[in-house]
Formats: C-alpha cells, structure tokens, sequence
C-alpha cells in the first residue's frame, strides 16, 4: 500500500478514536483534543500537504460541532473561541449561513485576538455571507474595512449583488489583480469574470473566457503532474467547473449537443462542493428536459433540492423554481407548474425589490464616499498652505540670524537653507503627485456614479415593464371584460412613467426630459393601443416651445395626458368618420400651458361612472402641479391645463 495512504488514514484513525473520547466528557483532555483536532483541521486546509486526511466536510462538521458543544457545556470561553474560525469556515463552505453568520460575527468582534491571516479570511467570508443574506449596508461596512486595512482596492462583488453588471465589470478590470497563469486562482478569476458577462447576456464573450479558461487548466493540470506545486483537485475542479459553464453558455443559445457529457463531467469532478452541484444538476434537469427524458429531468430536480436544504443560494433558488414549473408544465400537470411558476414570480419579485434596496444602499454609501474623498483633499490643501507659509517664516527667521552673528556663521545657515528648500521641492512634487491621482481616483468615482444612476433608471424602467407584462398574463386569465379595461388603464399608467425613465437612460440626463419628444411618444403609443381599422382619427401636434421638465412635473404630465387622450380614443369618437385629436402647448413667460382638444360627441356629467377614477386622477394630478384646470365637453371634450415652471 502506498505509504502516504496509510499516513492520511493513520491520522484520520485517530481522529474517530478521539471523539468518543470527547463525548465522554473528560474535561482535563478536551483542550489537548481540541488542540489536536483544530491541527489536523488546519493541515487539511493547507494548499499541499502531504499528510492530507481527506476528510469529507460534514465529517469535519459533526467533530468541530460535538467539541464546541463540550467546551460550552465546560464553559471554557477561551477553546470556544478556538475552535470558532474552524466551525465558521466549515459553515460557510457548506452554505449554512443561519449557524454560521453568528459566529463570524463574535470573531470581528474579537478581532483583536485573530492573526492576521485568520482576521482577512473572517472578513471575506462575513462579507460574503452579509451579501447572501440581501444585508448589503453591512457588506458595505466590511468592504470599506477590508479596503482601509489595504486588503483589497474594489468593489465589483458588491455591485454584482446590487445587479449593477455594468459596473462590476468595469471594477473587476480595474482593479482585480491578475493572477499568474497556470495558477488556480486564475481559473477562478476566468469563471468570476464570464459570470459578471453572462448576467450582461454577453453569451458569445463570457464562451471565450470560459474556453480560455478550459485551455489554461489543462495545461496547468499537465505541468502540475511534474512539478507538484499546487492542489491537484483545485486545478481539476476548476477545469470542470469551466467546462460546465461553457455548456451553459450553449444552453443559453440553444444549443444541446454534448452538453450532457460536459455537464456530467463537471458533476463528476466538482469534489464537495455541494453549491456547484445544485447548478450543474438544475442545469442537467433542463438539458434531460430538453431531449424529452423526463424520468431523469425530475432525478436531477430532487438532487438539487435535496441539496439545497439549509443553504442560502438566491439565483440558484429562482432557476430551480422556474426549471420545475417547466418540467411540470412538460408532463401535463397545470397545478404543480402553476404553483412553481407562482413561487417563481414570488421569489424574483422578492430578489428585484433587494436588488432595489440594495441599489439605493450603494448609491448612498458611494456618495458618501466621494464627500469624504473631497473632504480629505480640502483638507489637505489647507495644511499644505499652513505648512508653507510655517516654512517661510522659518526661512526669514534664520536669514535674521545669519545677518547678525557674521561671515562664517552666514555661510553655514546658508548651507541649511540650500538643503531645506531641496527637502521643500521633494515634498512639493511627492504632494503633486498625490493630488494628481487623488484627482483620477475621484474622476473615476464620479464616473461610477453616473453609471449607477443610469443603471437605475434602466432597472426601474425594467421593473415597469414587469409590471406591464404581469397584468397583460392577468388579462389573459380573465373573461370580465370590465375588468380587462380596468387593467389595460393601469397599463398605460405604468407605461405612461415607464417612458420617462427610458427617456433619460437613452438621452444620459438624469433629471430632465424633453417634453416635444415625450408627449408625442405617448400619444403614439396610445393611438397604437386604441386604434380601430374602422375608425380615421388626426392627431395634431401644436407645440410652440423647446423646452425640459423634471420627473417630479414630468410624470404627472404625463398621466394628466395619458387620461384625456385614452378618454379620447376610448369614449370620443363613436361613429366619428373623421376624428381629430389636438395637442397644444404653449410656453409663456414662466408658464405651461397644454390643451387636448377632440372633435368627438363630448359626455354628460351624469355619463362619467362612479367607479371611473379618470377625472379623479386629472384633478388630482392638476393639484399636485399646482395648476389651473379647465373642462369643456359640450361639443367634443377641451382640457386646458396651466401651470408654473
């Protein structure tokens, strides 16, 4: 037998005897166990070691839990606090962050007590599980820790989780180091960087990564064979986790050949890692789906739910509700696909709204950021020029002295100043170049920031149209045909807002809309909803001004002409060959004044239903602009809206 085999079994011989030990409860032994279970833990986690256990982690789990158990039932604080790195590690590689969120947080507050690798690790992993559970201020805290210790100098995993790819990806170019090749940490910075490009939908590059990726490990396998100088089963594991994401990229595209064997390649190799198991066997559930194997489609299923008990997995958790409604859906069974797809919607519901949260979140810290930034540099140049004119004084005051005591003494003090003023350049040019890449660092924030702000009127936009298409699968469902009216009015209402936030994503403002192109844009949209082939109506346009409004004026404007122009289409123009629609505005010293103006049949007060909240809305958004409102509808329908700008 291999002589290396039997030391690993020896040790891990070794560690089973020890634990009944412990469980007897013979506390002048618990430490020294303790000692030595937390020794072998260690030498497990070493990159290369020879006297590896090979130990499976729930293994690991089981021993750590029954120790710390014993030490708190002893009440030995101190082996407690020994044995908590080792139990929060474990934890979070199983993903069971409801036990282990706790304890890395007593550990940051024992900071103190770490080493300094050990303090770095509960960092990144507190971090990392603060993000999983949606708890993105705290993240944010620990970032801004983590970067101040020097640990780190970027921010791409936050905005990830914030849904801001755009920006993550531009932070991850800039500022996350690249590893040398050949190395497991480069295949992991390959699979982090097609991740951030696969949540952009940019299939094709994020394929070219992963194939970079395939090519570098296999070579990096091949040379590690003859020089042993890292974990052989961290570079294989990430050469099937390259693989596995190279045939979901395909998936993405429809495309299935050889994705099975690929996706059952990376199972095969992914080790313990139980997080990249529920991916690959969802992503298997779809591909047997795919083929029509439904027999295996639902064993991939149930593996990955089984796996996924206790863990925090948030888009793993969508993508397997979503793959079950379909599996469902495929072998005819409409309720359970209906109860998948609506905890589906529940669920991504629940994620959008953090991702909202979140957004606002880092909006706010980065801001606060760049102030603090700011106010550093102001501070700065302050001392600058206190320290500068200390040092002019100084110079005059030692010119005074040189003058009175004589030749030889001048010469000296004139040797000193010759020396202070090259010690005053240096330090001038050292300060320079300090402000000069405080400058670019600060160039660059605020370029961040304008990319988090049109990333969020893009996500609110989005978020609109969801709201758009979830009352169009309502409508569908319904036969009330009342109903049906009432839902397309919300329709518009949400379109009516969503425009606004497309127009200043497309036009890179951030508070302004230009008023000729929105109206127009609505009113279009409305004609497309409302149009009858039978029915000819005009739409004239009459807008004598070039002018801009903020969403706070533009959004009730708009739903103040969403009302009159849909009242319009739906109600004015019954039986009307020739119907036309005009649309005045009009720009006059501080005021707006707009006029929908219909040729239609009009109405009669007692026509208008109670339940209508048309009107209602025009009044309510005319005393929200603080505008002066008139109504003719005798002959045709006349609204005449005015307001300051």
């Amino acid at each position: 037998m291999n002589p290396s085999r039997i030391i690993k079994w020896a040790l891990s011989l070794c560690i089973l005897l020890t634990t009944p030990f412990l469980k007897n409860g013979y506390s002048n032994s618990l430490t020294s166990n303790a000692d030595q279970l937390i020794a072998l833990w260690k030498n497990d986690q070493m990159k290369i070691s020879p006297n590896r256990t090979e130990i499976p982690i729930n293994k690991w789990k089981d021993l750590f839990e029954a120790t710390y158990t014993k030490a708190v039932e002893e009440k030995d604080t101190l082996l407690q606090f020994k044995l908590s790195f080792g139990l929060a590690t474990i934890y979070h590689d199983l993903t069971n962050f409801k036990k282990g969120l706790p304890i890395l947080e007593f550990l940051h507050k024992n900071k103190e007590r770490l080493s300094e690798a050990e303090y770095k690790m509960v960092l990144i992993k507190l971090e990392e599980e603060y993000r999983a559970t949606n708890n993105i201020a705290k993240a944010i805290v620990i970032r801004k820790e983590r970067i101040s210790k020097n640990f780190i100098h970027t921010y791409w995993e936050i905005y990830r989780d914030c849904g801001l790819y755009e920006a993550a990806k531009i932070d991850f170019l800039l500022f996350e180091p690249i590893p040398e090749k050949f190395s497991a940490r480069k295949l992991f910075y390959k699979s982090f960087l097609g991740s951030i490009l696969l949540e952009m939908n940019q299939v094709d590059s994020a394929r070219i990564i992963y194939n970079e990726g395939i090519a570098e490990a296999t070579q990096a396998i091949k040379e590690n064979e003859i020089k042993h100088t890292q974990r052989q089963e961290d570079l294989v594991y990430w050469h099937a986790n390259l693989v596995g994401l190279s045939a979901k990229c395909d998936m993405l595209q429809g495309k299935y050949d050889h994705v099975i064997e690929r996706l059952q390649f990376n199972l095969k190799n992914t080790g313990d890692n139980n997080d990249n198991k529920i991916e690959v066997y969802i992503l298997l559930a779809k591909a047997y789906l795919h083929s029509n194997n439904f027999e295996k489609s639902k064993l991939a299923l149930d593996n990955a739910k089984l796996l996924m008990a206790d863990k925090t997995l948030k888009n793993i958790k969508s993508d397997y509700l979503l793959t079950a409604s379909n599996y469902f859906d495929a072998i005819k069974m409409p309720d359970s696909a209906f109860f998948y797809l609506q905890s589906y919607n529940n669920y991504y519901q629940e994620l959008q709204y953090n991702i909202q949260k979140n957004q606002s979140i880092l909006l706010l810290a980065e801001m606060e950021i760049s102030d603090r930034r700011k106010e550093l540099l102001s501070s700065k140049t302050d001392l600058q020029k206190i320290s500068q004119l200390t040092k002019i004084q100084k110079t005059q005051l030692i010119w005074l002295i040189v003058c009175l005591i004589g030749a030889i003494i001048f010469g000296i003090a004139l040797y000193f100043n010759i020396r202070l003023k090259n010690k005053n350049r240096k330090q001038i040019l050292e300060q320079n170049e300090q402000l000069i890449i405080n400058a670019k660092n600060i160039a660059e924030q605020n370029k961040h920031n304008e990319i988090l702000l049109k990333e969020l009127h893009h996500r609110v936009k989005n978020n609109l149209q969801v709201m758009y298409s979830l009352l169009n699968l309502q409508k569908r469902r319904n036969n009330d045909e009342e109903l049906k009216e009432t839902l397309s009015s919300v329709q518009n209402r949400i379109q009516t807002m969503a425009l606004v936030h497309q127009n200043l994503y497309n036009s890179g403002e951030f508070e302004q809309v230009d008023v000729t192109q929105y109206i127009k844009n609505l009113v279009i949209h409305l004609q497309s909803i409302y149009k009858i082939d039978t029915q000819i109506v005009n739409i004239e346009f009459d807008i004598q001004t070039s002018l801009s409004l903020n969403i706070d004026k533009i959004i009730p404007v708009g739903l103040l002409i969403n009302e009159a122009v849909s009242n319009a289409f739906k109600h004015g123009f019954n039986n009307v060959k020739n119907g036309i629609l005009q649309i005045n505005i009009e720009h006059i010293n501080d005021k707006l004044i707009i006029e929908i103006i219909d040729n239609g049949h009009g109405f009669k007060e007692e026509d208008i239903k109670e339940t209508s909240i048309g009107m209602q809305l025009i009044k309510i958004m005319c005393t929200q602009l603080n505008a002066v409102y008139q109504l003719s509808h005798t002959q045709g329908v006349h609204h005449k809206i005015e307001f300051k700008i």
